[in-house]
């Protein structure tokens, strides 16, 4: 299984039209990007891909990828919990990252480590957080009811 690409986008929850409430007009180029991103992203036909998030289990000294078989949420933070997201892992490619770093001694896996050297907001997103199918980025619950 070969990288077939890479793509950074930000991620403003005003751009979820639940949350910005007809402020996501403001962000209009941002939205646009995302399109084009995700045009370019179909374009490869992966099999997975992968997200990074600031937001995730970090460490300094350890890849974290998120355990278990699937990841829901919902916008409730930002005022749209009746906006929900569920998401499958590819537990198959978890295992065989997980496998890989063990035989190349990087420290990574999806234990989740009792430590103090959490990194915060101030340090880069190091991390494999979530490791989904590409068949379940088009399967994701998103009720909006």
């Amino acid at each position: 299984m070969a990288v077939t690409g890479g793509i950074m986008v930000s991620h403003p929850p005003l751009i979820i039209p639940e949350v910005g409430r007809g402020r996501e007009k403001e962000i209009q180029a941002t939205i646009d990007a995302y399109h084009k991103a995700a045009g370019k992203l179909a374009s490869w036909k992966p099999d997975t891909v992968v997200v990074l998030s600031p937001h995730s289990m970090m460490y300094m000294d350890y890849f974290h990828t998120s355990p278990g078989e699937e990841a829901e949420g919902d916008f409730g933070q930002f005022g749209a919990p009746q906006v929900k997201i569920k998401v499958q892992y590819d537990t198959e490619f978890v295992t065989l990252l997980t496998r890989e770093a063990e035989e190349r001694k990087v420290p990574a896996g999806t234990f989740i480590i009792q430590t103090t050297k959490l990194c915060g907001s101030a340090f880069p997103d190091w991390s494999f957080p979530a490791i989904i199918s590409w068949d379940s980025v088009f399967r994701s619950e998103r009720n909006s009811s």
